[in-house]
């Protein structure tokens, strides 16, 4: 009586836990590029959605190259131009990890962009549960430096943009 009350017990908890705890966003790849020097080619993920996003939430991905010559390692990796667009919109990396064939990078986004045409206002949390505009749309913009070689013997460091959107 005592052990089943006691896993019942636990898996109220369980329960509990699993229900409270928000759902992790769904990141997808949806696009990828290509850079040829001399007879390397290196192809590499570019473009990822974030579905279903909470603003201060973090995102993970993986960004990976693979390449018929010879590439790698991953230099350095870091935001592009302003960062994050379009305007109102705004976020910072939070880590990163460097792989054998890509990086692995968890950012957050501050604040987001109200969907819609006419008047654009920055869309941010405003307490548990409450919003400020509508669902909010933004990009975030970076750029991933891999080794290359150019054909000759002679490594290069090739800059590689990749763009995630995301969308609450």
């Amino acid at each position: 009586m005592k052990r089943s009350l006691l896993f019942v017990s636990a898996l109220a908890i369980l329960f509990l836990c699993f229900s409270v705890s928000p759902l992790q966003a769904a990141t997808m790849r949806d696009r990828d590029c290509s850079h040829s020097s001399g007879s390397n080619t290196m192809k590499y993920d570019c473009g990822f959605q974030v579905h279903g996003y909470e603003v201060g939430a973090p995102v993970t991905f993986k960004v990976l190259f693979t390449c018929d010559g010879t590439c790698g390692p991953v230099l350095s990796f870091g935001t592009r131009g302003t960062g994050f667009s379009p305007n109102g919109v705004s976020g910072r990396l939070v880590g990163g990890k460097r792989m054998p064939d890509g990086v692995e990078v968890t950012f957050v986004f501050d604040s987001l962009q109200r969907q819609g045409t006419g008047n654009m206002t920055g869309h941010t949390k405003d307490g548990p549960g409450k919003r400020t505009g509508h669902d909010g749309v933004g990009w975030a913009h970076f750029t991933m430096n891999v080794g290359m070689d150019d054909g000759n013997g002679n490594m290069n460091s090739v800059p590689c943009d990749v763009d995630v959107m995301v969308k609450e």
